[in-house]
């Protein structure tokens, strides 16, 4: 191949073989490569123009930097100036180590500092020489005190609570700038290292923070989770400061204290400000003035014990959009009553005392997330309970049943149990993939192949059905229709398994198969895979 013919071939599509790449595997490789030779990628082509340059990284290591500033600061300066100015969109990540560069530029640094808060910077890193350090401090004047106030604040919001209380020593202007931060997040490392010095330590830091604090606390997350406290008082008067201060979001992780648990305070259950509310290995024992969570839209309990009462608890919660319960006890007492605009439910229990029978379940119409996994069977009257939720739930898009939740098994002979069915699959116009177990035994019901026969037994089709997989149990004419109707149905459907668990002639299969084949198919991709079990006495 000639050189200009070469040339022909990779200017041409069929030559670019990168550019047909996913953009998230080209961002992966510019990723890897030094920024300046991300850079270069700009001049392979239109299409590769401006890919460098939505990098939401930017990383400009030692080498990079000592190499521009080897040829001159004038030549540095401009070359990180033209990366910034020509970057497009947020900045999530920036590295600037200057570590080794002899630097008379610090106004410079400051205005890259500047430019990349601006652009939504999460994660920054700035690595200096010590003597530049101290010329920083000492040459120039304090140029951070000068930005707006927003973005102060979301400086100090990237910082650790500690190394946030400490920018007041700063100067007159930062004295009570990180105490009028909204969000306060006493995260477990936090705790715990203050912990190894002594348990005083950790109560007169948390004191001291909460008492020089200023305006509302919006967010409050506290994780003594690797504490063993030794009096919970603590516990209960930072709780009521929070409380006091209009909290909206609080979190509260307790240590697995061997002689005892957290009860949690009447004070945060009446505080009427809470939005989302957070707890991990608690005693919950309602008030009786307790009226309900009026405001609240997200309840996370974990490991939480529901102390047993006269009556339940019924808990209102007009606004909850989302309920988390992980292995909490003594859910047999509780009765939550839902909003109807509940989208997100989870259950993991390994005790399961949950009342499924309860009216509040029947209400929920907008669910569109459900968990719902246990380690012990459920009663027949919770499994009607269960499959009136999931039929009230046409919004549902993820569903997720685990352990004893899944034997409920399909008898196609029986009316009652093939339209249930049906009206399940119905219920989830999302659904991709199904599979079924069919448990029949005994002879069919007539009024079964009239129903499944009749034009109104589907009256829609299933847009999102790829896979389906059927387990037989014993072969009848229902069923066929059964398969039959989701053929006719389903134009997306790619793969149909027929699997029968019982082995009989290979004449028999053969004449099933067949049928199968006959069978008239919306989908044009839809293959059907038989997987015969033949007896050792096959005629």
């Amino acid at each position: 191949m000639s050189r200009d013919s070469k040339r022909a071939f990779f200017d041409d599509d069929r030559g670019d073989r990168i550019s047909s790449l996913p953009s998230n595997a080209i961002d992966c490789i510019l990723e890897f490569l030094p920024v300046q030779d991300a850079a270069r990628t700009s001049i392979l082509s239109k299409k590769w123009r401006y890919i460098w340059a939505m990098l939401p990284n930017l990383k400009l290591d030692n080498l990079f930097c000592n190499k521009l500033a080897s040829r001159s600061q004038y030549v540095f300066k401009q070359t990180i100036d033209k990366i910034l100015l020509q970057h497009i969109g947020d900045i999530v990540k920036f590295d600037l180590d200057l570590s080794g560069v002899e630097l008379t530029l610090c106004p410079d640094i400051d205005r890259w500092i500047l430019y990349a808060t601006k652009n939504g910077v999460k994660k920054l890193k700035l690595k200096m020489t010590k003597d530049d350090s101290k010329r920083v401090d000492a040459d120039i004047e304090d140029r951070f005190s000068a930005l707006p106030r927003n973005l102060v604040d979301d400086i100090l919001r990237l910082l650790p609570v500690h190394d946030a209380a400490r920018t007041s020593i700063l100067s007159k202007n930062w004295r009570y700038i990180w105490a009028a931060l909204p969000n306060l997040m006493l995260d477990k490392t936090f705790c715990s290292k203050l912990a190894v010095k002594s348990q005083s330590v950790l109560k007169e830091t948390i004191d001291m923070i909460l008492l020089q604090h200023i305006g509302d606390i919006v967010k409050f997350d506290l994780d003594v989770s690797g504490v063993q406290l030794c009096s919970y008082a603590d516990i209960d008067r930072w709780m009521l400061y929070v409380t006091r201060y209009g909290v909206k979001e609080l979190t509260l992780f307790m240590s697995k204290n061997i002689n005892s648990t957290y009860k949690v305070p009447s004070y945060i259950f009446n505080c009427r400000t809470l939005t989302q509310l957070k707890l991990f290995n608690c005693i919950f024992k309602l008030p009786n003035s307790f009226l309900g969570f009026q405001t609240l839209t997200i309840l996370q309990l974990k490991e939480v014990t529901f102390a047993p009462a006269i009556e339940f608890y019924a808990i209102k919660t007009p606004l909850l959009v989302e309920l988390i319960l992980t292995h909490c006890e003594g859910t047999q007492y509780l009765n939550i009553e839902f909003s109807s605009g509940l989208k997100y439910l989870f259950v993991r229990e390994s005790h399961y005392n949950l009342d499924l029978n309860s009216n509040y379940f029947r209400n929920i119409k907008k669910l569109t997330y459900l968990y719902l996994v246990i380690d012990n069977p459920i009663r027949v009257d919770e499994r009607l309970t269960l499959e009136k939720l999931l039929f009230s739930s046409p919004t549902l898009e993820t569903l997720t049943l685990g352990f004893y939740v899944l034997e409920l098994g399909v008898n196609f002979n029986k009316l009652g149990q093939t339209c249930y069915t049906l009206d399940l699959i119905k219920s989830f116009p999302n659904l991709s993939k199904l599979e079924i177990w069919d448990n029949a035994f005994g002879d069919p019901d007539e009024a079964v192949m009239k129903y499944l026969d009749a034009p109104s037994c589907l009256d829609q089709t299933l847009n999102k059905l790829e896979d389906v997989s059927i387990h037989i149990f014993r072969r009848s004419k229902v069923l066929l229709s059964f398969i039959k109707l989701l053929f006719a149905h389903a134009p997306s459907l790619s793969r149909m398994s027929i699997k029968p668990k019982n082995a009989s002639s290979s004449k028999e299969e053969l004449n099933v198969a067949t049928e199968l084949m006959r069978f008239p198919r919306v989908s044009p991709k839809a293959k059907l895979f038989y997987h015969p079990t033949v007896g050792l006495n096959a005629e």
